[in-house]
């Protein structure tokens, strides 16, 4: 069996929501166009970041979104790509 991958909220108004990423690419935003939308959310952007998927790599990029994209609290800065390891906090 091959890796499973799913993004937990765990914060916002999704909080509790668990989005299995079961394509390549996972498309997170406000916009009604993305895989993932997060309405009501003043902080997250129309198209605010891609989650990539590489066999058993994952890539977050921030997409310039207004409000940047934290990892662990930290923000995600130049480059704005970041390779994921298991189980780390994402925060939009």
């Amino acid at each position: 069996m091959g890796l499973v991958v799913k993004l937990i909220c765990i914060k916002g108004v999704l909080q509790g929501r668990e989005f299995p990423i079961n394509n390549k690419v996972l498309h997170i935003g406000a916009d009604a166009g993305n895989d993932l939308i997060i309405p009501n959310d003043n902080y997250v952007s129309r198209n605010h970041a891609v989650i990539q998927t590489n066999g058993d790599k994952l890539q977050l990029i921030d997409l310039k979104s207004r409000n940047g994209t934290l990892i662990n609290n930290t923000p995600l800065v130049n480059p704005i790509r970041a390779n994921l390891s298991p189980q780390p906090p994402v925060y939009p």
